[in-house]
């Protein structure tokens, strides 16, 4: 099994996802088809996987995170590869975590949706929302956002200033995170195990569709409403990840185009639920 203290290096990656950026879903056919939106003018291109070159680790305007110090040895591996017809990033983690991210600037309020396709091949076994020891999912979507440290309330800002003081110079201060969870229930926000900063929707939960595409389209400017209830400020980070430090297990994902759209079909979310 991981150390637990390795689970606390997790927690530092989640936080230090920026670091590189400042310093429900509907089940598909075969393949991760979208709408033929890539060249709209009301969508916003993110991530344009099924353009990038195949066996590129790191698709252009994208960046890998990884662990330079800490108990994390192995990285997740992440290419671009030619699956069911498409081009697409493949991630695997055994034992291991490490992310793809990608600065952005969105206004929220202009591009409300975020539409995406992905593929796991199972879920983690041991994987639970509610524990730190099952802070893993082979498949995730952060969007990160520009919240001042001094609207953190006072405990937030205390826990700010003791990540600073370990050497992270350029924290993210709230985050959504999109995930492909086991036991997570569907639709409904929850904290992360380890930051009230980050909170968690499944968009998608359990391996009963496992190795099959979905399509997923999230009016993330109402999920941001229904959490924090206040307007979502700009977006500065779009992040995947799969990992499996935590579980000690081992999680492979595919991960479609990213978009951005002022308008789509698919905008309007079943009311999110809070947990209590």
């Amino acid at each position: 099994m991981i150390p637990n203290h390795c689970s606390v290096r997790t927690h530092v990656f989640f936080l230090l996802l920026a670091l590189g950026l400042l310093g429900g879903g509907v089940p598909a056919q075969a393949t991760p088809d979208q709408p033929n939106l890539t060249m709209a003018t009301d969508s916003l291109v993110i991530g344009a996987f099924s353009t990038a070159e195949v066996g590129a680790a790191v698709p252009d305007g994208w960046r890998e995170l990884t662990f330079e110090r800490g108990d994390i040895e192995t990285p997740t591996t992440y290419e671009v590869v030619a699956e069911d017809g498409q081009r697409v990033v493949r991630a695997h983690s055994e034992q291991g975590a490490s992310g793809l991210v990608k600065e952005v600037d969105i206004d929220p309020e202009a591009y409300p949706v975020v539409s995406w396709s992905w593929r796991v091949d199972g879920v983690l076994e041991d994987g639970d929302y509610r524990r730190r020891a099952g802070d893993d999912y082979p498949a995730r979507l952060y969007l990160i956002y520009d919240v001042p440290a001094r609207d953190l309330g006072f405990r937030g800002r205390i826990a700010y200033n003791v990540i600073q003081a370990l050497g992270y110079s350029d924290v993210p201060t709230r985050a959504l995170n999109y995930i492909w969870g086991n036991v997570a229930p569907v639709n409904e926000a929850v904290d992360n195990p380890y930051s009230d900063w980050v909170k968690m929707v499944a968009v998608e939960s359990g391996d009963a569709e496992a190795g099959t595409w979905h399509y997923e389209a999230r009016h993330h400017y109402n999920d941001y409403v229904a959490i924090w209830v206040e307007r979502p400020p700009t977006i500065v980070g779009v992040a995947i990840m799969t990992d499996a430090d935590d579980t000690a297990g081992e999680a492979t994902a595919f991960y479609g185009d990213i978009l951005f759209h002022r308008q789509h079909d698919a905008s309007e979310n079943l009311p999110l639920q809070r947990a209590e």
